[in-house]
């Protein structure tokens, strides 16, 4: 499956949806909540981002933060596969998933086993220093995984790098990733389509309400964060409304 066979012809917008503290990670208060209830609620924010007219939803642990660098617990990927299984399994759209800080094995062999068609990996082939420190790609790993599964599942890989064209080459071209995803400045835009012109190029950075860059010097698909449909201020459990997605969907060209 290649990035046009999933999403056709049209930049896809891809609603993330972050979910709350799981169960192991340090934010999560055992008797607050369960796991059910968090799976209830993504499956009602993904089925109003389906609704609002989102071609995608990314699901990820963001709650779980300090994130592990490398590997995370067994819990956290029991924990995201149901979260995953439900949301497959309500929404018409494609879903994906990235386990932060930078399991993509296991967002891979979630993806495989839950439906999802593609994930999303904050380092896919190289280093790079992040806020979580030097985070490594493990692309060799990856993709064996992902052929040792039989699984056609799509590799977007951030260009997490401040030498963004640098890391586009070595991540489409050496790392095989099916598309790439500006995460750090619009400005390099322009360097990376030259130093990987045949990827397809997704934006999730210099991202406000109202912006137009769906067709911004030809980006092939846009990432919109939970906060933008409902506000950087609003409660985390706020649920998600189809009708504001819309508005933010036409405020971006859509």
């Amino acid at each position: 499956m290649t990035f046009a066979d999933l999403f056709g012809q049209r930049a896809p917008v891809i609603g993330v949806l972050d979910l709350p503290p799981l169960p192991g990670s340090l934010g999560f208060v055992a008797g607050a909540t369960t796991l059910p209830v968090l799976r209830a609620r993504a499956v009602r924010d993904a089925e109003a981002l389906s609704a609002g007219g989102c071609d995608a939803v990314l699901l990820r642990n963001g709650g779980d933060a300090p994130f592990a660098a490398d590997r995370v617990g067994p819990e956290t990927v029991a924990a995201l596969t149901l979260v995953a299984a439900a949301v497959a399994d309500r929404v018409p759209v494609a879903v994906g998933i990235s386990v932060l800080r930078n399991d993509a094995c296991a967002a891979v062999a979630i993806a495989a086993l839950t439906g999802a068609q593609f994930v999303r990996i904050p380092v896919h082939y190289g280093a790079a220093l992040t806020d979580d420190g030097l985070v490594e790609g493990h692309a060799d790993e990856t993709l064996r995984l992902r052929g040792a599964l039989h699984s056609d599942v799509l590799l977007l890989a951030d260009l997490t790098s401040r030498q963004a064209a640098e890391a586009a080459y070595g991540a489409y071209y050496h790392g095989l990733a099916h598309a790439l995803v500006l995460t750090r400045s619009l400005d390099d835009a322009a360097a990376v389509r030259a130093a990987a012109p045949e990827a397809p190029l997704l934006v999730a950075c210099g991202l406000g309400r109202g912006e137009s860059v769906l067709g911004w010097r030809g980006a092939d698909g846009l990432f919109l964060d939970r906060w933008q449909f409902v506000g950087p201020e609003a409660d985390p459990g706020e649920p998600l409304d189809a009708e504001r997605v819309r508005a933010v969907l036409r405020g971006v060209g859509r």
